[in-house]
């Protein structure tokens, strides 16, 4: 014989979270894009700025699984690279030289000092 309380629970609907698709890598291109606008506009990537862009690519939080804080490096790692394209292409176009010769002639030691500089993890 079946005791009641596991006869009630057994007979209890099962609740599945929802979770919604989303494509990875696309959530993280998008939330490096939008970090590298706050860089390119002189702002610093904290905490509460790189949780909020992730929420805003991946739909929800990471409380929530949708993403985790190695998704946020990586995210922030897109930034920079946006951020360091950027820089040369402006070169470029004020120097009037092609791409390629920017490339050669570029610090990219510094450029990136200069863009890790942006990155502020502590809360």
């Amino acid at each position: 014989m079946t005791p009641p309380a596991v006869a009630v629970c057994a007979a209890a609907p099962q609740f599945h979270p929802v979770r919604p698709t989303v494509d990875r890598a696309a959530a993280i291109q998008a939330a490096g894009v939008a970090l590298s606008q706050s860089i390119a506009k002189g702002r610093q990537i904290d905490g509460t700025a790189l949780r909020s862009a992730m929420e805003r690519a991946f739909g929800a939080s990471d409380a929530y699984g949708a993403w985790v804080w190695k998704d946020a490096y990586e995210a922030v790692e897109v930034a920079q690279i946006a951020n360091l394209t950027r820089q040369l292409l402006e070169t470029a176009v004020v120097a009037d030289v092609e791409l390629d010769e920017v490339v050669e002639g570029a610090d990219l030691a510094r450029l990136t000092a200069d863009a890790s500089a942006w990155l502020v993890l502590a809360d």
